[in-house]
């Protein structure tokens, strides 16, 4: 049988806790009954004021629930992507966060990626043993420069860092990282590369998990984003793309695989807020081998319908 996975020895971040249970449950099943594991880990979060980067659904909490034990039946380690780094000492209490992060920390497999050095304390006050990962934000947050010295400082706090995906564009910054396995590549990032609304708009949406009732504040980053953001939404923007005047982070797989061949064999998959057909095209085409990713492609579109009701987990 031809290799299935892109790569044997490559562990994968996926996203989609919370979001697209459905489809990684079925993935899981499907490829663990054939001796593969697919993927290393999930990660996602729900709203609350540790949560940011994405706009994300609430879910009732008998789902949430359902999640986290769907994943520990399968020993798949659940991380938490708390990656608010506006957050403040009162902060802290959110009831919603807590009471999640102390679901998820029951079992020592599990931990939290985290961009708020208050947070990071916080969570580490409580569980002195929680494996902690670097948001891409967090070095926006401790006012670290961007360069390798800044990285090599991050990874002496923590299990993982990881890269930036504007740093995943860049080769010759990339070969600066040591030791490899101290560092996570996301791979997908929807973003332009060098968006200069970037530390603007993350914010904004880090202060609209901070305020869920100021209905004001959403409406204006709702209008903030139609205005500035330049991921590839219609075909206003397609020119600029096919001319190569602007491009979003999403690696090519010429870029992963020369990636790869430097020695980084741990890898973040984005998606969690994306549409599921979206987030399904992005999990098959980087995990899978280029034969074997139209064929798992079409498999689980077939088995998960698109439009059915989340907080149903069918798959579960």
């Amino acid at each position: 049988m031809k290799d299935i996975l892109r790569w044997n020895d490559a562990a994968w971040s996926v996203s989609g806790l919370f979001s697209h249970d459905s489809i990684l449950l079925y993935l899981h099943d499907t490829l663990t009954n054939l001796g593969i594991a697919p993927f290393s880990m999930v990660h996602g979060c729900i709203p609350c004021a540790w949560n940011s980067g994405r706009t994300l659904k609430d879910h009732a909490p008998l789902y949430i629930d359902q999640c986290i034990e769907a994943f520990q039946q399968r020993e798949i380690p659940i991380f938490l992507t708390f990656s608010n780094y506006r957050i403040e000492e009162h902060h802290l209490l959110d009831a919603k966060a807590n009471k999640l992060l102390d679901a998820v920390l029951a079992s020592e497999r599990n931990g939290v990626i985290v961009s708020s050095r208050i947070l990071k304390e916080y969570i580490q006050s409580k569980y002195p043993r929680a494996n902690l990962h670097s948001s891409i934000l967090y070095l926006l947050d401790q006012n670290i420069q961007s360069d390798a010295d800044g990285y090599l400082q991050t990874a002496q706090q923590f299990d993982r860092v990881v890269v930036h995906p504007d740093d995943c564009l860049d080769a010759i910054f990339l070969s600066c990282l040591h030791p490899r396995d101290r560092f996570e590549i996301i791979v997908n990032e929807n973003c332009v590369s060098n968006c200069p609304h970037r530390k603007e708009h993350d914010d904004l949406i880090c202060q609209c998990n901070l305020e869920p009732e100021n209905d004001a504040l959403f409406e204006y980053v709702s209008a903030y984003t139609k205005m500035n953001c330049r991921m590839l939404r219609d075909q206003r923007l397609l020119q600029s793309y096919f001319n190569a005047e602007i491009r979003n982070c999403n690696l090519s797989m010429l870029e992963l695989n020369q990636i790869y061949a430097m020695g980084f064999k741990n890898f973040k998959l984005q998606g969690r807020a994306d549409s599921p057909a979206s987030f399904l095209y992005d999990l098959t085409r980087y995990l899978f081998s280029d034969y074997a990713a139209p064929l798992f492609f079409k498999l689980l579109a077939s088995q998960i319908s698109f439009s059915q009701a989340k907080e149903r987990l069918e798959l579960l």
